[in-house]
């Protein structure tokens, strides 16, 4: 995926049914896009205002409007926030976003509720050592740092997964 490209044509719609797992991965797509998003349909909970806040923090806008959510994405440019991200209870996006900070500059702290912090994600976090990222969590279990420096392409082997989120 080229982030940088533009794609001809015309402006077209995704209508996302009231899903957490579709809104969580729709909002992803669309903060790393480069323009305007407008996620129709979307479930807003608990879990997807955490995911916005922490995408908010990372470089993208993103806001509720009527009838959905409007996404300002960073066209694959990740900003460093000054704080950790929180993330509440949201496993969804601490996968994600996990990921997704390995494209950025700098530190990064992904935390959340101290239920969150007993969820184990060793199978990522050394898929990811294993492309070169500098990562480092607490007995498979977050809160996960991320020293990154970009991400360099290449092959990538998960094991003993237990979510289909590690794929996405």
């Amino acid at each position: 995926m080229n982030p940088e490209k533009d794609l001809p044509g015309k402006v077209s719609s995704v209508e996302v049914p009231g899903s957490k797992s579709l809104t969580q991965r729709a909002l992803i797509a669309a903060a790393l896009a480069r323009g305007e998003s407008l996620i129709r349909g979307a479930l807003i909970a608990e879990d997807t205002r955490h995911l916005m806040e922490g995408l908010n923090l990372l470089g993208a806008r993103l806001e509720g409007v009527d009838g959905g959510i409007r996404v300002v994405g960073t066209g694959g440019a990740i900003a460093n926030p000054d704080r950790a991200i929180f993330l509440g209870n949201n496993g969804t996006a601490l996968r994600f976003l996990t990921a997704l900070v390995c494209l950025g500059r700098g530190t990064y702290v992904l935390t959340g509720e101290p239920r969150l912090l007993e969820r184990p994600v060793g199978p990522l976090v050394e898929a990811l050592k294993g492309m070169g990222v500098n990562i480092a969590c607490k007995n498979q279990c977050p809160p996960v740092t991320v020293s990154a420096n970009g991400l360099r392409g290449g092959q990538i082997t998960l094991t003993d997964i237990e979510s289909s989120q590690y794929v996405s």
